[in-house]
């Protein structure tokens, strides 16, 4: 295990809110994430979307968003991907229809992507 200076400007979207009580705040929180591709995304970066049903507004949203300015997309999905899947540039589904097991999965291939990444970028080590 390497531990070193960070090499790129990773910026992680989370959606922090308590439960909404109106249609209004269930319609504004469907753009949480798009909204912050809208203010963050640039033309070469990378969105990586997580998913276990590829069915979430909110997820859609933020990918229509990306690919709007420019932004690259990946979705890690699993129960055949959903409507997301056809938004993205790439999609990787796990074929499960176990979310625990999927969510295991993903994680496992994100820690690889980010290692290549980390490899590519500051060589073998």
């Amino acid at each position: 295990m390497r531990v070193g200076k960070v090499r790129h400007n990773n910026i992680v979207l989370v959606q922090i809110y308590d439960f909404a009580k109106t249609e209004e705040q269930n319609q504004i929180l469907k753009l949480v994430f798009a909204r912050q591709v809208e203010a963050l995304g640039k033309k070469g970066d990378l969105l990586v979307l997580h998913t276990t049903s590829g069915k979430s507004p909110n997820l859609i949203k933020a990918a229509e968003a990306a690919k709007a300015r420019g932004v690259a997309t990946l979705a890690l999905s699993a129960k055949g991907g959903g409507p997301l899947a056809s938004v993205v540039d790439h999609c990787i589904v796990i074929p499960t229809d176990r979310t625990d097991r999927a969510q295991e999965i993903q994680m496992a291939i994100q820690h690889a992507i980010c290692d290549a990444v980390d490899l590519g970028a500051v060589g073998k080590g």
